[in-house]
């Protein structure tokens, strides 16, 4: 069931509207009839859509333990969760190669032909 208003003004800017289905503020000079409807209880939720594009893949969690002391071993115990990848350099930046043995899923050695101070750096 609906109310019907009708306004008549020609002077009226902006005219008030109440009834006992609500209250509508209305140009009078762009309308002069209205017809408010009295909304009913909401319907059933429609149906999902589709599933959106896959995202960027964002970076990499990494994981560094810097070595101060020159040593032939160094042991890293990281939270990153997973079997990383390793880059170890040494002081000055230069990669270095080692052997890595993963330690179960939270801890890597890597051993070295000789002694390096230097960085591990554990990309998950």
């Amino acid at each position: 069931m609906s109310d019907v208003v009708t306004v008549i003004a020609d002077t009226v800017q902006l005219v008030e509207i109440v009834t006992e289905s609500g209250t509508v503020l209305v140009d009078s000079g762009a309308v002069q009839t209205i017809e408010i409807i009295t909304v009913g209880p909401q319907g059933s939720q429609g149906n999902t859509g589709e599933q959106g594009v896959q995202g960027e893949t964002g970076p990499s969690p990494t994981f560094e333990q810097h070595f101060a002391d020159a040593t032939d071993t160094w042991y890293v115990v990281h939270p990153l969760n997973a079997k990383p990848t390793v880059t170890t350099m040494d002081l000055n930046g230069d990669e270095i190669i080692g052997d890595i043995t993963y330690d179960g899923i939270v801890a890597v050695t890597i051993t070295f032909g000789m002694p390096f101070a230097g960085t591990a750096i554990l990309k998950a």
